[in-house]
């Protein structure tokens, strides 16, 4: 597999445990796997993008951790208008 491809599964399982342990519910593990794809997607997707700005090296880590923090930020503030079968405790 490619290395986006990993990235991707692994943030994307990352992420719904993360979901699962701040006391958001589903109704089904497709809601789960949905949920998986789409915040291992825009998450593995970032990074490609963060890296092609003019940063030094000792920056770049920091750009990327803004970054994944605003759009997590996001993504975990909307979840429930995105996927209607989520709720929280």
């Amino acid at each position: 597999m490619s290395e986006f491809v990993v990235r991707w599964l692994c943030v994307g399982g990352l992420g719904v445990l993360g979901f699962a342990l701040g006391g958001l519910r589903s109704n089904g593990m497709v809601g789960w796997a949905v949920l998986g794809a789409w915040v291992g997607f825009w998450n593995a997707c970032l990074r490609p993008v963060v890296l092609r700005f003019p940063v030094d090296s000792r920056s770049v880590v920091w750009w990327l951790l803004l970054a994944l923090a605003v759009l997590n930020m996001i993504v975990f503030w909307r979840v429930t208008a995105m996927i209607p079968a989520f709720g929280s405790d």
